[in-house]
């Protein structure tokens, strides 16, 4: 992993990942190396293997640690993103492919799903004036959040 003095900002959103990707294939080599912060790295994670781009997923103590190692107290986005670049290049993990990618993939395309019916239906509830259809749509907002939380 050579050195890089390349800086980005991309957005955690599909735009924003996709901007990232066709940065990332400018570049002979890359190695994207990001914190592990509980879901939310996901769709980066996915887009990057599904894009060929090696991609290291790092516990967030594990950066903490190296950055008290380097005495770094200060934190803001500038410096997380330079102390977790410079984890990659001294560290040098491994890359990772996101465990069964295509099952993961239709899982949080399902739950995408489910959000958007609970959001239409809580619109829908809104407009509906008879008790019976209120009920009901309550019944399947109820079904479809136990699913989300599974």
């Amino acid at each position: 992993m050579a050195e890089s003095t390349d800086k980005w900002r991309f957005g955690n959103n599909q735009t924003g990942i996709k901007k990232a990707i066709k940065e990332f294939r400018k570049k002979i080599t890359v190695m994207v190396v990001f914190e592990s912060t509980g879901g939310l790295e996901i769709d980066l994670w996915l887009a990057l293997n599904e894009a060929g781009i090696d991609a290291a997923p790092i516990n967030p103590r594990q950066i903490r640690n190296f950055a008290q190692a380097l005495n770094q107290q200060a934190k803001t986005d500038t410096i997380d993103a330079q102390i977790i670049a410079q984890f990659g290049q001294v560290i040098k993990p491994k890359p990772q492919v996101v465990p069964d990618t295509q099952g993961l993939k239709e899982l949080v395309a399902r739950r995408n799903q489910i959000v958007e019916m609970i959001s239409a239906e809580n619109c829908r509830i809104k407009a509906a004036r008879q008790n019976a259809i209120k009920t009901d749509i309550r019944a399947n907002i109820d079904g479809w959040r136990s699913g989300v939380t599974r």
